[in-house]
């Protein structure tokens, strides 16, 4: 059931990073559906109030950065709608969701920093002058550390306990 469950995974995630490569977009039922193929594989590892106490800490940080994100632009001269029609895709907000939603809490900024890193990196050498798919990178790098953790090469869930 496991194993089903992990390529699902793969495979969806896998799917958001090529139609975000392909297209710059993606199609919105992959969202809810990874979401829920990622919390019943969560949920084997975890019980659920621990996964409930993740949420509050992961959602604080996400609203902070959002929040960030828009008074920057804000003050650049863009407007909130402008970001998401021209700097920002709404599946970039509608993941950073779902990563919020399914990683424990001290890896949860760990990865959301990192990927974003990553795709900066990437765009300024891959994607020159054009838009970066982030949240299809950043369903690549989840994929990769859905296999590093299946494979017993990291715990995600044992990792960054030292940090709290």
């Amino acid at each position: 059931m496991i194993i089903l469950l992990v390529v699902l995974t793969i495979l969806t995630l896998t799917l958001i990073f090529w139609q975000d490569l392909q297209f710059r977009a993606v199609s919105w039922p992959l969202f809810p559906l990874t979401l829920c193929l990622l919390l019943i594989y969560r949920n084997q590892a975890l019980p659920w109030n621990s996964i409930i106490s993740s949420w509050s800490y992961n959602l604080g940080f996400l609203a902070v950065n959002v929040l960030l994100l828009f008074l920057i632009f804000k003050l650049k001269g863009v407007s909130p709608l402008g970001l998401l029609q021209h700097k920002m895709g709404i599946g970039d907000f509608l993941f950073f969701f779902v990563l919020a939603l399914i990683l424990p809490f001290p890896a949860f900024p760990f990865f959301y920093i990192l990927t974003t890193l990553i795709a900066l990196l990437s765009g300024l050498i891959v994607f020159r002058r054009t838009t970066v798919p982030l949240a299809g990178l950043q369903a690549l790098c989840l994929a990769i550390l859905l296999l590093i953790n299946e494979g017993g090469i990291i715990n995600i869930d044992k990792s960054f306990q030292w940090i709290r």
